[in-house]
């Protein structure tokens, strides 16, 4: 008898389990007339659309620039010139407010690399390298370095910018001494507006201020 309950009950339970009950549902076949309907939303620098096709919705997702998926800040941009496929290397003394991936871009707007580095943040400055091997860009000056700093929630402060040229420099004096190439000093932070180029994207918070121990970037929701 006891064997007969158990199957009953076992039987039950897996009606239960499968039972359900469709409250809702939408049939895109034939697609739409006029414009979209419903709510959609693409990136600025994102191709993207969302169109009619004969057997429902056409969902079209391009070309990603990723320019405004990450707050950028210009931290370095005077003395940087850099000669085809040599090796630099890009230091970064700053304090991260949380652990996260570091996107360090070196070029100018005709083109750049970009590298990356994961940092762990440990609640005071520290140096972060990132090496470039083989860089192409930038032949003829007027470089700059580019700050992505996406992953670190919080206020971000950036000390000192240095790259170092490790195939051994050009010839003459060099503005730091042991390789260096270009340097940035931001202690003490900058009077008035910040004098570089930065871009956060829309509906995402951030800014970019002067702090006493350098700039700080500050990266919201």
């Amino acid at each position: 008898m006891k064997k007969i309950f158990t199957l009953v009950a076992m039987a039950m339970m897996a009606v239960g389990a499968n039972a359900q009950t469709l409250i809702a549902e939408k049939d895109w076949t034939g697609g739409f007339e006029g414009e979209y309907p419903m709510w959609a939303q693409f990136a600025d620098g994102q191709d993207g659309s969302v169109t009619s096709d004969a057997e429902g919705v056409a969902i079209t997702v391009g070309t990603q620039t990723g320019e405004l998926w990450q707050p950028q800040v210009t931290v370095l941009n005077e003395g940087l010139s850099l000669a085809e496929d040599g090796n630099y290397k890009v230091v970064i003394t700053a304090k991260f407010p949380t652990d996260g991936t570091l996107q360090i871009n070196m070029g100018n707007w005709d083109g750049r690399d970009q590298y990356t580095t994961d940092v762990t943040a440990t609640g005071d400055f520290q140096e972060v390298e990132v090496a470039f091997d083989g860089y192409a860009y930038n032949v003829d000056g007027n470089g700059f370095v580019l700050f992505q700093c996406g992953d670190f929630a919080g206020t971000t402060i950036v000390k000192k910018v240095q790259v170092y040229d490790m195939d051994g420099g050009e010839p003459g004096p060099q503005p730091g001494g042991d390789g260096i190439i270009a340097e940035k000093d931001w202690t003490g932070g900058f009077e008035g507006e910040y004098p570089m180029w930065a871009q956060f994207a829309d509906g995402q918070e951030g800014g970019v201020t002067s702090d006493p121990e350098g700039v700080a970037i500050t990266v919201g929701t």
